[in-house]
């Protein structure tokens, strides 16, 4: 596997609302060599379920 050229990190709090519409905006670029951190600072939302159903198969997307 060769070392992603650009590094992404999506802090969120409370975002549901929000989040997979960030992802998906990052899912379309036409640069595939990247990789994505998804940083939830404890939200008590439903963002985890969100972003988890957004990136689901998709290798290059961390939930932290």
């Amino acid at each position: 596997m060769t070392k992603p050229l650009v590094t992404v990190v999506v802090p969120t709090y409370q975002y549901s609302n929000v989040v997979a519409r960030a992802i998906a905006s990052i899912k379309a670029q036409t640069l595939n060599n990247f990789e994505v951190f998804i940083v939830d600072d404890g939200s008590t939302d439903n963002t985890r379920e969100v972003v988890l159903k957004a990136i689901e198969g998709d290798t290059r997307f961390q939930y932290i």
